[in-house]
């Protein structure tokens, strides 16, 4: 069984309002990410940062132990209090990310001798979601000790540490079956802006050409924020 945690705690300051409370039709996205989690899980808990009313009585809250540490901040806490050797981190901004590729991933991924899990595409990979296991926690508190928020900086630090492996799961493979460019930068997309937001709920998918591109820059932001 693996620990499921949705990443909720974030400023949404390119948002204007907390995003987690945006409703796609007729469900808020923490209610689609909980959902979501709990079906590939079997639990949830909301990573909530400093404010555990973001849950919305959806699921326990989970507070940061420190402030302003981007994602990192919400994968301490959770590393610090699952009971699960495996867990995974689901940001609440990614709705369109498929169950069944969750489920795929989560089934084929933990294993001994690795650390970490991170979903690839055409080899450049995405720190979230992510798949960690919590031997993971001391080189994660240690990263935040030391200023370094990098998401991606720290998950090849733990690796390190543990002497295991941050393994690469590409998306195809999980799936058996090839996955266009536009549906992945579909299912990747994730609401920063009201833009974003209002091409979600229009079913809008970013042009083909383009498709490539988006996908990579949302693995770069996903990087450094929330």
């Amino acid at each position: 069984m693996v620990g499921g945690f949705v990443l909720a705690g974030g400023a949404s300051s390119r948002m204007g309002q907390d995003k987690s409370m945006l409703k796609l039709h007729g469900r808020s996205l923490l209610e689609i990410a909980v959902e979501k989690t709990r079906e590939v899980c079997g639990n949830v808990a909301v990573l909530c940062g400093p404010d555990p009313s973001r849950t919305q009585g959806l699921a326990e809250a989970v507070m940061d132990l420190h402030g302003e540490c981007g994602p990192l901040g919400g994968i301490e806490a959770a590393l610090a209090k699952t009971t699960f050797d495996w867990n995974l981190f689901l940001p609440v901004d990614t709705p369109l990310l498929p169950e069944e590729l969750l489920s795929a991933w989560v089934r084929e991924a933990c294993s001994e001798g690795m650390v970490a899990s991170i979903l690839s595409i055409e080899g450049k990979w995405h720190p979230l979601p992510l798949l960690l296991h919590k031997s993971a926690l001391e080189s994660i508190q240690a990263s935040i000790a030391a200023g370094r928020f990098r998401l991606r900086t720290a998950l090849t630090d733990a690796a390190s540490a543990t002497a295991q492996r941050l393994e690469e799961a590409e998306v195809s493979t999980l799936l058996r079956r090839v996955v266009s460019s536009d549906e992945l930068a579909e299912w990747f997309a994730n609401a920063n802006t009201p833009e974003e937001f209002q091409c979600m709920e229009s079913g809008i998918r970013p042009a083909s050409a383009a498709s490539r591109d988006k996908v990579s820059q949302t693995a770069s932001y996903r990087d450094n924020h929330d």
